[in-house]
């Protein structure tokens, strides 16, 4: 399935059932085989497959159905990563449910200031809790690393596209001349194809994908 995975798009889950299929030979005797609960036996197992894959961090879910390989899916692979890096703000607890993602932009950007400090060792909220306005539109935070440098945060709930890296780079180039070495961090639940594309000659901006863990308590 990863090897299926390995050109970074986002694949529906259809599409590597389909691929799998073929990989395999299976014909259509081999499909119609059902396990103990009368589902597909093959289908069953490319599920169990997929949930293995998210729990090792080798694949995430990016959306209903759609599944994209980790960056350390890739070093499975021993595939060399692009600028894509893949952090998990495994931290924050969230409501939402299994392997969805963030419903709002508000609420990811109010978990990600409370746990700022996962995202990158040593980075410290710098705009007062607030969004700062630029002659673009509005940075959703505004932070600074470990060595004083400015570092402008842009956050997205769900899939990213070229677009959002066109908005990151606005701000940068809005506050470019106020500080040496500004960078930007894009964060969203996946990116497509094009951002990441879009990403690569922007030397200055990085792309984190954020996830999940979920943390339990016993009541009594």
């Amino acid at each position: 399935m990863l090897n299926h995975l390995k050109d970074r798009k986002v694949h529906h889950s259809g599409e590597i059932l389909n691929s799998l299929i073929r990989h395999f030979g299976l014909t259509d005797d081999d499909l119609a085989e059902v396990g103990k609960g009368g589902r597909p036996k093959f289908g069953n197992e490319v599920d169990w497959a997929k949930v293995e894959l998210g729990q090792q961090g080798l694949a995430v879910k990016i959306a209903n159905k759609q599944y994209q390989i980790t960056e350390r899916g890739l070093a499975k692979l021993g595939i060399n990563h692009s600028q894509l890096s893949t952090t998990s703000l495994e931290n924050i607890e969230l409501a939402n449910d299994l392997g969805n993602d963030f419903e709002k932009e508000a609420e990811l950007n109010k978990a990600l200031r409370a746990n700022i400090e996962q995202l990158e060792a040593g980075l410290k909220v710098m705009d007062g809790g607030k969004e700062r306005i630029v002659p673009s539109g509005k940075i959703d935070i505004t932070a600074q690393d470990k060595n004083g440098k400015t570092v402008i945060i842009e956050l997205k709930s769900g899939v990213a596209d070229r677009d959002a890296v066109g908005q990151i780079a606005s701000y940068l180039g809005d506050v470019a001349n106020e500080a040496p070495g500004i960078r930007g961090i894009l964060i969203a639940h996946g990116f497509s194809q094009r951002a990441i594309a879009a990403a690569r000659m922007i030397s200055s901006l990085e792309l984190h994908r954020y996830g999940y863990r979920f943390s339990f308590e016993a009541m009594f």
